[in-house]
């Protein structure tokens, strides 16, 4: 039986975004006895949550659910790192900041008194089940020495201080033998944990010393890049296209340094394996590709203290490195620009689907009026063409898909696009994206290190290499982000103010008074359209 993907959605009676993911069968028990609910994992975010915002949480949710089923598994296989004492130690540090952090805020409706009083007593149960001298003495408490009376001790530590949800949510997986270990250090640091909970439950908020005990731990120690890299994109949440371009170089990493762990990498490794990359690549791609990402996710982990070193800091440009020759302007030419857009308004081929000849005819337009970047314009729905005082308008939202900074903006439809009757045709498509099929989106990305590429950039693809076959095939420039270049041109040569200009390609302003100009807004958009009419018409003839 297919399994349901998890998908989030507003609760028709209180309006709160909600969730459901099934428990898998299999580790059902495991993740109850850490976390309580047996067959699903709920989530809830409030009603007044802005649609990005609680996608952004949704997803912050479904990835710590995953990372936690994934540990439940590996430790039912075996699979995990192994730790030593000391390791053990500084893992329960981590733990004892994180559980501190995780209860303080919620003290007024913990019981801290019951929780320690059910600790003691499942203890004083145990002792008295094993350490009993049959004569009503009890004999010294050496839980650690007795096989089946250990086994019960780890049980109620676990239990009591969310040890395995902190294991899943921290990326930590480790071999049952050295999640014993953990557990084992942890009972003084769980006492410790809940006295000061109660301390701080009373308005006493002394500094806590305890912290300072704890030792250091190497956190990458036996993860491969791969794996470093996997637990950066869980914490840091880059962009989807950063995942994608990263992925496969932190692939060739594993590969170059096979059996290495990324603690174990030092400056001379990270020397030669650029300089092996150079044999084949550009120096730009290596540099700014290959090294950039590299320093990038181990920095992260030094920061972290899952590294104490970044072997790829030390990696300069190299001397080699030439600038590449600049031989053309990055924007069209006028012949160029005339063969896409007379493209436009040609027969299509047959058995083509309906959006695909939306995007041909429309897109290319959309660019060349508006400026904004290519996959903005791929990913735009139905509901993003509105008026606004009374004029047509694009808005380009985080909503709809990816926006560099994260801020929407609303642009002028320019007259030319109406006259050739493109809200006629947002008026009469369908409901969702104008150019890609949204029954694309509802497969959902199980793994957060290799995730799909949005539709919408599948389709920016193939209306690039659309281009490519018409005969606008010069390497020297992008064939759909030229026309943001094309636009800017062609506007500083109609005069449109360069505030404006800035503005509506997305780009920040150059100074603080520059940020001043609020072009959002009526005020706003009314200085837009005063400034947009002054771009010029595209003519073909």
């Amino acid at each position: 039986m297919p399994v349901r993907a998890t998908t989030l959605k507003r609760d028709p009676a209180s309006g709160n975004w909600k969730a459901r993911k099934a428990i898998p069968t299999a580790i059902r028990d495991a993740y109850a006895t850490a976390n309580g609910p047996r067959h699903e994992a709920k989530f809830s975010a409030p009603a007044s949550e802005r649609e990005q915002d609680a996608k952004a949480l949704f997803a912050e949710w479904h990835a710590s659910i995953e990372a936690q089923f994934k540990a439940i598994r590996d430790k039912q296989d075996g699979v995990g790192g192994t730790l030593n004492r000391k390791e053990a130690h500084a893992l329960a540090g981590r733990w004892y900041t994180w559980f501190i952090e995780h209860y303080e805020p919620i003290l007024d409706t913990l019981k801290v008194d019951q929780w320690m009083d059910a600790l003691a007593d499942d203890m004083d149960a145990i002792w008295r089940a094993h350490f009993d001298d049959g004569a009503g003495g009890l004999l010294r408490f050496d839980w650690e020495g007795h096989q089946k009376a250990r086994l019960k001790v780890l049980a109620v530590i676990a239990k009591n201080s969310n040890a395995d949800a902190f294991l899943a949510i921290s990326g930590e997986q480790l071999k049952p033998s050295a999640r014993e270990e953990f557990l084992s250090a942890l009972l003084p640091d769980l006492n410790a944990a809940l006295v000061l909970l109660k301390r701080r439950s009373g308005g006493d908020y002394t500094p806590d010393p305890r912290p300072q005990r704890f030792p250091t731990r190497n956190k990458a120690a036996g993860l491969r890049p791969t794996e470093l890299f996997a637990a950066y994109v869980l914490a840091s949440k880059p962009a989807k296209n950063t995942v994608i371009r990263w992925r496969n170089i932190f692939t060739q990493l594993d590969t170059f340094f096979p059996g290495r762990d990324a603690g174990s990498l030092t400056d001379e490794d990270a020397f030669k394996w650029r300089e092996d990359l150079r044999k084949r690549l550009s120096d730009k791609s290596v540099n700014e590709g290959y090294v950039v990402a590299a320093k990038a996710v181990f920095n992260w982990a030094v920061n972290e203290r899952k590294l104490s070193h970044n072997p790829f800091t030390s990696l300069k440009a190299s001397s080699a490195a030439k600038r590449k020759v600049k031989v053309r302007e990055r924007s069209f030419r006028d012949s160029e620009l005339k063969t896409i857009l007379e493209a436009t308004v040609a027969p299509t081929p047959p058995r083509m689907t309906a959006r695909r000849i939306a995007s041909r005819r429309w897109v290319p337009w959309l660019l060349i009026y508006s400026g904004a970047r290519p996959g903005e314009i791929c990913q735009l729905r139905k509901e993003d063409v509105k008026q606004v005082k009374g004029a047509w308008a694009l808005c380009l939202t985080p909503d709809a898909g990816t926006i560099k900074d994260h801020e929407a903006r609303t642009i002028p439809i320019h007259e030319h696009l109406i006259e050739q009757g493109f809200i006629e045709f947002v008026k009469a498509a369908p409901k969702g994206p104008l150019f890609y099929d949204p029954n694309l989106l509802r497969k959902e990305d199980t793994d957060p290190t290799n995730p799909r590429r949005h539709p919408a950039e599948k389709a920016r693809m193939v209306l690039a290499e659309w281009v490519r076959d018409l005969g606008v095939d010069d390497p020297d420039i992008s064939p759909m982000h030229a026309f943001r270049h094309t636009w800017k041109t062609n506007a500083l040569h109609a005069g449109v103010d360069k505030v404006v200009r800035d503005f509506v390609q997305g780009h920040k302003p150059e100074t603080v008074g520059d940020a001043y100009n609020q072009l959002e807004g009526d005020k706003g958009f009314a200085i837009l359209q005063r400034e947009l009419k002054k771009y010029p018409r595209i003519q073909l003839t």
